[in-house]
């Protein structure tokens, strides 16, 4: 297998070259046809040949000529100018002309002689009568016989040498030949006027001379003879109109051969029968001229050769037939020798000019044959082209047509590799073809890893590796093309092509497929470009319609089904549901195990939904964070929408497990019902009301359906947003302190600021509402920033701005603790107050602690501030102490529900002190909040607590009462504080 088509070079015969093959062949035939003469005569006369070694005989007859004798006729001497062969006195043999005769003698004279021979020649000594004389043939004989070996040996070499040019040019021209035979169409119609010129001239001389239109010895009218020769020129001249007509070359071929033939028949008829001062002589340059235009130089000289012998043979045997003899036959012999060496002369020439004319012929239409079928090929592969490039996965079976279309015989597409295996994608067949081409992957496929190192790869009958021949070969494949049209990954698409006869195969048909499939591998290329781009933008197109997290639908394309389910809802009767699902408790799972696992978490919420509603008749989304929207679309046969939202509670309240962890999470559900003439947005509100009515609901997972109530209590929400903001600016907040006490002494270490709004209309607003309507409305850093400066004021009213030991608690919720105002507000109430950081704590809920970098970075710069940082309602969520470690906390506050819990469970006891002192291993401060009763006080001072809070030792109560407090406790320790008497609730 050659990786490259295999180039055959071919160098341009010098000008000089045909004149030397001619010349060759003119020794070649003067040596053969005048042997040929020689050996014919002898063969249909039966005379005898006589070499002429010396004498004086120059120049009629020189040394080296051959004579034919005949045997001498006894009954009558021979004229003037015959020649006799004799025996001399000595008993030599002599060959001398008749000089003259008397009445029983022959008078014999040399042609160089001045004078007669003074030797009579008796009738009876006369061994033969010269009939022939062949010039130079034996030659040989005499310098044989004379030792002259130069001479022979420099005509061997010369014979040899021109035999050996002509042989070469005999099989050049033969190998030529079927490339000339293409060309016999335009051959063809030189003959056929040829022909009619021939037939012209025929004509004219009958009419003109009818004389010489004589025929001897053959019995037939000059009429006839005329008829003959018109009728056979006819009947060859339609032949060759047929056959060229019928457009096939091996019939051309055949009638070619058959016309040359029957003008052979025609001339040699005409020149043996009329002689030679016949017409016949004038028309033997026909069947040259023919031969050299259909079998190029060689095949007129071998047929002149041909012809010569016939007609030399055929007018003997007609002069004898006419009883012509002795110096008549001598004569008319001669004259045939001296027109067929000049007619040689001009044959010759003749016939090299109308070859190489021919072949100029043939060659520029062979040319513009190629052109044009170029021009077709490439049309038609422009035309395959632009198909292909429109095809995609057609383009297989359409580049295997076209390939048979360019006139390969078997065509196929193939895609694989050598170590994966090949499929065949489509193969094509020419008309009657029965080879196969080799499977792919075996030896003579083209598709071997050896192989495919090459994008073209091509296999002859010529091909360098033996193995890749024979198997190609085998199936009757003289031609196997292929071409890699794609790779990728070490895959591999190839177009492979083979050809029975490759000398059927159009001109240019390589470079055509070579074009194609450059063509099939454009197309290849950006039918993967495009399939690329597509898939691209269903990437693309998919990320902004679905959320990358679950991979369910955003709230764009949440709505946009939405809108389209509205839009075709005509049935009054039928409901479609919107609900919205909000989840309780996922913000501690996620601040507690971490947000991998509220990933986890929110990925298996959103399989549970999937899970349970039928892709054709709902959808579910997420809207962002932990809020899922779903889409219930009521159709006939189906479970109705009660149903789903029941099955969609119980797959939520079952408990989800996040590697080593099972954390149960509730949910908030709202449900809203379609009606005519709602959009999409509007549904969605609804839905989102109805969620936040169920918040404060016990159960964990809890449902409420869309009540037009609602609305009414988000118009309070919006109207106590508005109002809260009056309330900061107007300073109607107000804030009020719980004591925190020393364990045992009781002495009042710092408050804790509680925030209080009581509404002129609707009373006291619970502290939890008031952060809720300060996280809708936006208000978190200015309700921070007034909780901190009015804190701030009080503390230094009460003339304790120095007293490190005192400190007051200030919560701050999980938007505070993000906020960038925090610090800022921090900064400002101690700026304005004059408050040292060491009396100001900050209390975080155990709950919002979590890696945030926002929280992080407020929790150092308030630790490098100075300020105290506590952890509050610790023990509610079962928190280990350990991941707070790198926090930077002073003081943590028990919660209240482990404190209670210690008094009842041992269980708890004993994590209450564990608690209690892996806080104080750590550096921490402890306060056990909610001491309601003296058995709480007893436990937490038993489990070793540092400080204590709650009603049993002090509630909380307005800046005027603590400021009371704190007077009574600065001038008599020990009294219990908790007999003050403003208190508040």
């Amino acid at each position: 297998m050659s990786g490259l088509p295999r180039l055959k070079l071919r160098l341009r015969r010098p000008k000089l070259a045909p004149i030397v093959s001619m010349l060759a062949w003119i020794h070649v035939y003067i040596v053969a046809q005048l042997g040929l003469w020689v050996l014919l005569t002898i063969a249909m006369t039966g005379w005898d040949p006589v070499i002429i070694t010396s004498g004086s005989m120059r120049p009629t007859l020189a040394v080296g000529d051959v004579v034919l004798v005949a045997e001498h006729p006894e009954d009558e001497l021979l004229g003037q100018g015959s020649v006799l062969t004799y025996r001399d006195s000595t008993g030599g043999l002599v060959t001398h002309r008749v000089y003259a005769t008397t009445e029983a003698e022959y008078i014999t004279k040399g042609d160089a002689n001045p004078t007669p021979d003074t030797d009579r020649v008796d009738p009876e000594r006369v061994d033969g009568v010269g009939r022939l004389v062949i010039p130079f043939v034996g030659l040989p004989v005499v310098w044989a016989e004379t030792g002259d070996v130069l001479a022979l040996a420099a005509v061997t070499v010369m014979t040899v040498a021109a035999f050996a040019v002509a042989v070469t040019g005999a099989r050049t021209s033969w190998r030529e030949r079927v490339p000339m035979a293409r060309g016999t169409a335009v051959a063809g119609r030189a003959v056929r006027s040829v022909r009619v010129l021939v037939g012209v001239i025929i004509v004219t001389q009958y009419l003109v001379d009818s004389e010489r239109f004589g025929v001897d010895g053959v019995g037939l009218a000059r009429w006839h003879l005329l008829a003959l020769s018109l009728g056979l020129l006819s009947v060859l001249n339609a032949a060759s109109v047929v056959a060229s007509r019928r457009d096939d070359p091996a019939l051309l071929n055949r009638v070619s051969i058959l016309e040359l033939i029957g003008d052979t028949i025609l001339v040699v008829i005409l020149t043996a029968a009329t002689g030679t001062s016949g017409i016949g002589w004038v028309l033997f340059a026909l069947p040259i001229i023919e031969a050299a235009a259909r079998f190029r130089l060689t095949g007129a000289l071998v047929h002149w050769m041909a012809l010569t012998a016939i007609t030399l043979v055929t007018r003997i045997w007609l002069l004898e037939r006419s009883d012509v003899t002795g110096t008549a036959l001598i004569t008319e012999l001669e004259k045939i020798v001296d027109q067929l060496s000049v007619l040689l002369l001009v044959a010759i020439p003749g016939a090299h000019l109308i070859e190489q004319l021919l072949g100029d012929v043939v060659t520029q239409r062979r040319a513009t044959s190629d052109a044009v079928e170029r021009g077709r090929l490439l049309e038609q592969v422009a035309e395959v082209g632009n198909e292909v490039n429109r095809l995609g996965s057609e383009l297989a079976s359409t580049m295997a047509t076209a390939v048979v279309d360019l006139g390969f015989d078997k065509a196929d597409v193939c895609m694989g590799s050598p170590s994966e295996g090949w499929s065949v994608l489509a193969t094509a067949n020419g008309d009657g073809v029965r080879f196969a081409l080799p499977a792919p992957g075996s030896t003579g496929s083209t598709l071997r890893d050896q192989d495919l190192q090459h994008r073209e790869a091509f296999i002859d009958t010529h091909d360098e590796d033996a193995d890749d021949t024979i198997a190609v070969t085998a199936g009757g494949v003289t031609l196997l093309v292929r071409f890699v049209l794609s790779e990728l990954d070490g895959a591999f698409v190839a177009l492979r092509a083979g050809v029975a006869k490759r000398d059927r195969l159009p001109a240019g048909a390589i470079d055509a497929l070579r074009l194609l499939s450059g063509q099939a591998t454009v197309a290849l290329q950006n039918d993967r470009l495009m399939n690329e781009l597509h898939r691209a933008h269903e990437r693309l197109e998919r990320q902004a319609r679905h959320d990358a997290l679950t991979g369910l639908p955003n709230r764009a394309y949440f709505l946009e089904r939405l809108n389209d389910v509205l839009s075709g809802a005509t049935d009054p009767h039928r409901r479609h549901a919107v609900l919205f699902i909000d989840l309780d408790g996922f913000k501690p799972v996620n601040d507690r195990l971490g947000h991998d696992a509220g990933d986890v978490l929110l990925g298996a919420v959103a399989s549970r939904l999937q899970g349970i509603l039928e892709p054709t008749s709902s959808m579910v989304a997420r809207l962002g964070g932990d809020e899922f929207t779903v889409l219930i679309e009521e159709r006939i046969g189906t479970d109705t929408v009660d149903q789903v939202v029941d099955r969609i509670r119980q797959a939520l309240n079952e408990p989800y497990r996040i590697g080593r962890e099972v954390v149960e999470v509730g949910a908030s559900i709202g449900v809203s019902y379609s009606e005519v003439g709602l959009n999409s947005a509007e549904l969605l509100r609804r839905a989102d009301a109805a969620m936040y009515s169920v918040k404060a609901l016990p159960e964990r997972v809890s449902i409420a359906e869309y009540d037009g109530e609602l609305d009414a209590v988000d118009r309070r929400r919006a109207r106590l947003i508005s109002e809260l903001v009056k309330a900061i600016d107007a300073d109607e907040l107000q804030l009020v302190y719980q004591p925190i006490v020393a364990v045992g002494s009781r002495e009042i270490r710092g408050v804790e600021a509680l925030l209080r709004w009581t509404h002129r209309d609707l009373g006291p607003i619970p502290t939890a509402a008031i952060l809720e309507l300060a996280e809708s409305g936006g208000l978190v850093a200015e309700l921070n920033r007034w909780v901190l400066g009015r804190a701030a004021i009080d503390i230094a009213s009460w003339g304790i701005t120095r007293n490190g030991d005192f400190f007051v608690a200030v919560n701050v919720s999980p938007a505070e603790l993000g906020s960038r105002e925090l610090m800022d507000n921090i900064s400002n109430a101690l700026l304005a107050t004059g408050l040292s950081p060491e009396n100001v704590v900050v209390e975080l809920s155990e709950r919002i602690v979590g890696p945030e970098p926002a929280f992080l970075e407020n929790l150092a710069r308030l630790d490098e501030l100075g300020v105290g940082i506590a952890l509050d309602d610790f023990g509610e969520g079962r928190t280990s102490l350990g991941h707070l470690r790198g926090l930077p906390i002073s003081m943590l506050k028990v919660d209240r529900t482990l404190v209670q819990q210690a008094v009842r469970s041992n269980s708890d006891r004993i994590i209450l002190e564990s608690v209690v002192k892996l806080a104080h291993e750590l550096g921490f401060a402890v306060v056990a909040e909610g001491i309601e009763t003296e058995d709480h006080r007893a436990r937490v001072e038993g489990a070793g607590c540092d400080l204590l809070q709650g009603f049993l030792l002090h509630r909380p109560q307005p800046p005027g009462a603590i400021a009371l407090l704190l007077g009574a406790a600065s001038v008599e320790r020990g009294v219990p504080a908790g007999d003050a008497s403003a208190v508040v609730r």
